[in-house]
């Protein structure tokens, strides 16, 4: 018999452009109850709202009304800055933030930083990503210039820490995003796209002929959970990438930046796929709707209420 679960809708202070996929955690941020499923626990994106499942348990979080929950830096969030909300195959939820990893059972948080007990130490405590890799039971987190951590699903606990390479200049990579897809850990940073295989502990370095771009900032990855990589930098390129394959499937270079505004560089905040072919992607000012059709992107600006053209 399936555990009874209770949907429950994250509302955020919404960065402006990010289309509730990027977020910053306000002091009044909301949890709201709406209807019970008898179902797996999953995670679900919306546009404009973070939505996933929970097992329902007793929670002494304050209770607006009769539906939602409050969750502030008061009831035990480490940070009121928010990067990433993700389910474990468990269903656990875990917010990434600027000073720790959160992890969230319906009751209390278990809070992942630098300065916490071994058991739960990271290599940092700026989080920018999580991924899981079911196949070996584990988690992993990137800091933004610690490193990576691995955390067991089954205990729960830090069971290995993972130095980032040093770039050819001698400075420190940032990681800013990641992906586990074919076997291999995929981290977008300030110096390139990196590759992790955890079997091998052995970092690559995924080189893009000029031709494509020639900027290296790789802001952020999404996988559809077989072989392609969406891959989006800041400069405004949008490359989708078969990791089996090892090739480039197709690209796309400045589409997504205005002719008054190719001198800046583009901010992308987010890419979530709907399916292996169809995404939506946030950018510092807009969210578009992607489509991967005969290995070539089809780009639409969708528009959100309040905004023009």
């Amino acid at each position: 018999m399936k555990k009874k679960v209770r949907s429950i809708f994250l509302r955020s202070a919404v960065m402006r452009s990010a289309a509730g996929l990027l977020f910053r955690l306000s002091a009044s941020t909301t949890i709201c109850h709406s209807f019970t499923w008898s179902i797996t626990p999953i995670l679900l994106l919306f546009t404009l709202a973070t939505t996933f499942t929970i097992p329902i348990k007793a929670n002494p979080l304050p209770v607006i009304g009769k539906k939602c929950l409050k969750i502030t830096t008061r009831t035990g969030l480490s940070s009121s800055f928010g990067k990433k909300v993700f389910e474990d195959s468990n269903g656990f939820i875990w917010i990434c933030t600027q000073d720790g990893l959160n992890r969230f059972d319906g009751k209390n948080f278990q809070i992942y930083r630098k300065d916490a007990q071994p058991y739960y130490r990271m290599p940092g405590s700026d989080i920018n990503a999580i991924a899981e890799d079911t196949s070996s039971k584990m988690l992993w987190a990137i800091t933004s210039s610690g490193g990576i951590a691995g955390i067991s699903t089954i205990s729960y606990k830090v069971v290995k820490t993972i130095s980032i390479p040093i770039g050819a200049s001698g400075k420190v990579i940032w990681l800013r995003s990641m992906v586990f897809l074919g076997g291999k850990l995929w981290l977008g940073t300030d110096k390139g796209l990196y590759a992790y295989d955890p079997k091998t502990h052995k970092f690559t370095i995924l080189k893009f002929p000029q031709t494509i771009t020639d900027y290296i900032n790789v802001e952020v990855l999404s996988g559809d959970g077989k072989s392609k990589l969406w891959i989006a930098n800041d400069n405004g390129t949008l490359i989708v990438y078969d990791v089996l394959k090892n090739k480039i499937v197709t690209w796309n270079k400045h589409s997504f930046l205005k002719q008054k505004d190719v001198q800046y560089f583009l901010n992308f905040t987010q890419i979530y796929l709907k399916n292996p072919e169809n995404a939506l992607i946030s950018t510092a000012s807009d969210v578009y709707e992607v489509n991967l059709k005969h290995n070539s992107l089809q780009i639409n600006k969708i528009i959100l209420p309040g905004k023009t053209k």
